[in-house]
């Protein structure tokens, strides 16, 4: 069985989880993603209600099995400085 590990970054307000945007490619979700997500350097951070739940359930789907690492931050965090995710730019 396949598996993945993704980072969860938390902080007061909200959380995001970290994937390669090669993953969302891989299975067709880049037009599923929402605005409340980000992008940075090949990586996508997709928020924890909606966008994170909808790729989990495709991995699982497709047999992955699916763990989380997670890093909480009582200030904010620098997610929220990144690029609101665009599936037609890299995310430089």
């Amino acid at each position: 069985m396949k598996s993945i590990t993704i980072n969860v970054y938390s902080d007061a307000g909200h959380g995001w989880g970290q994937v390669k945007r090669t993953i969302l490619e891989k299975y067709d979700l880049m037009d599923k993603i929402s605005g409340y997500s980000y992008q940075w350097r090949g990586n996508v951070y997709l928020e924890e209600d909606l966008d994170l739940p909808r790729l989990v359930d495709v991995l699982r789907a497709e047999k992955v099995d699916v763990s989380f690492r997670e890093f909480i931050s009582h200030r904010p965090s620098k997610i929220r400085n990144y690029q609101v995710f665009d599936n037609l730019t890299k995310g430089n």
